[in-house]
């Protein structure tokens, strides 16, 4: 299939945008930037070329909230296809499908001591900050917080830090982040909140957490072992690259296009 993909990217390990045109062009679609296609993929901005006759695709990576409802009902109305990461939304909407994101081909990391013990990654806005203040107060100098790190930075923090901690705000049963694939793709040992959706994609290939109180107990268990903490942190990296590729996403998303009416 001829696929335009006007969407701009670094070309960096963790470049979402570019782990997606690498996926499409390994699966033997040809990829370019205007013209006429078959399918005019784009994420958030909106601008196939003028009279464009193939399936115009969105696929969105966020919670759909705040100022994003706005944007949704716009862009919708314009699409044959909207594929997201919250189904909570999609379920809504006959034209929305459920579609993760995943992890493009995983980079391993350098082993850097940073004497820490439990991180968490991302910024603590809203209703995270009850998390990083529990770990905080719990690990003190032994817990930190990283943010804004991307590529072959995050790759050696997760290769260096024993334990990583995911927020369940603004999580829901059916909307969940990408760091997931993320960090464990990337080859950290990640505790996650549990999520009725994302148990039923993992199963016990991820450790879970309810309440602050069995976060500690977790946390506290798998730093007192280190052997069953890398038993299991190497499970959850083999099924996340079995099963959450980005060329494994981009398939279904072409295959559903394909196949639908």
């Amino acid at each position: 299939m001829r696929i335009i993909y006007n969407q701009p990217h670094s070309g960096e390990s963790d470049d979402t945008e570019g782990h997606i045109e690498r996926a499409l062009k390994e699966l033997g679609h040809e990829v370019v930037r205007d013209g006429e296609g078959d399918i005019y993929l784009f994420h958030k901005h909106f601008n196939p070329p003028k009279e464009f006759t193939g399936k115009i695709v969105c696929w969105y990576f966020d919670k759909i909230w705040n100022q994003r409802i706005a944007w949704f009902h716009k862009i919708y109305p314009k699409v044959d296809y909207f594929f997201m990461t919250d189904g909570t939304w999609a379920r809504n909407y006959k034209k929305c499908i459920v579609l993760r994101q995943g992890i493009g081909d995983p980079t391993p990391g350098e082993y850097e001591d940073r004497n820490i013990d439990v991180a968490f990654v991302g910024l603590p806005y809203g209703e995270r900050q009850e998390l990083t203040d529990f770990l905080e107060k719990t690990y003190k100098k032994r817990f930190k917080i990283y943010s804004h790190q991307f590529n072959r930075n995050l790759n050696n923090i997760c290769t260096s830090i024993p334990i990583f901690v995911a927020p369940k705000f603004p999580s829901d049963n059916s909307y969940w982040s990408n760091r997931v694939y993320l960090l464990v793709g990337s080859g950290a040992f990640l505790v996650h909140p549990y999520l009725q959706e994302l148990y039923e994609e993992w199963g016990d290939n991820l450790v879970y957490y309810k309440t602050l109180d069995e976060l500690k107990e977790k946390v506290d268990y798998y730093l007192a072992n280190p052997k069953e903490r890398e038993r299991q942190r190497k499970k959850s990296y083999k099924y996340c690259v079995k099963n959450f590729t980005y060329k494994k996403r981009v398939e279904k998303l072409i295959e559903h296009v394909k196949t639908s009416k």
